[in-house]
């Protein structure tokens, strides 16, 4: 399980960042979507070792538990950091922002089925959506 994690966290985290090295000077909302569009593209056609990295994680007594939410703290850095180039509302929570944006990706799999929508379009309409609920266009 602790490979699986290792090999799964590596792709997902590998593709994201190869993707946003193409995106410097762009926009903060475009590189955040670019991740996303990366990170859903990876999940929902990177077969069943990432479906077993969002589903499988080790209870807190495992030994390994540690050092897969080591893992995970280091690729969630990623959004945080986009997040936090964004120019938001006052007040915005951008932790909880992180945690339901990557929770909404990151369950999709359980409800996605292929031909129906891309990856693309899945994240472009999530991020469509949370512009617009943060007032401040898309």
């Amino acid at each position: 399980l602790v490979a699986v994690h290792e090999d799964g966290m590596r792709l997902i985290t590998d593709t994201v960042v190869a993707t946003l090295s193409r995106t410097e000077g762009k926009p903060p909302w475009d590189r955040l979507e670019v991740a996303c569009v990366a990170h859903l593209s990876v999940l929902l056609k990177g077969g069943d070792r990432l479906k077993a990295v969002m589903r499988n994680v080790p209870l807190k007594s495992h030994p390994s538990r540690d050092h897969i939410t080591e893992l995970r703290d280091a690729y969630e850095a990623i959004f945080a950091r986009l997040l936090g180039d964004l120019a938001l509302p006052r007040g915005t929570d951008r932790h909880a922002l992180r945690l339901m944006l990557l929770g909404a990706m990151n369950w999709s799999f359980t409800w996605y089925r292929d031909g129906a929508e891309t990856p693309e379009y899945i994240a472009r309409k999530f991020l469509a959506m949370l512009r617009t609920r943060l007032d401040i266009g898309a």
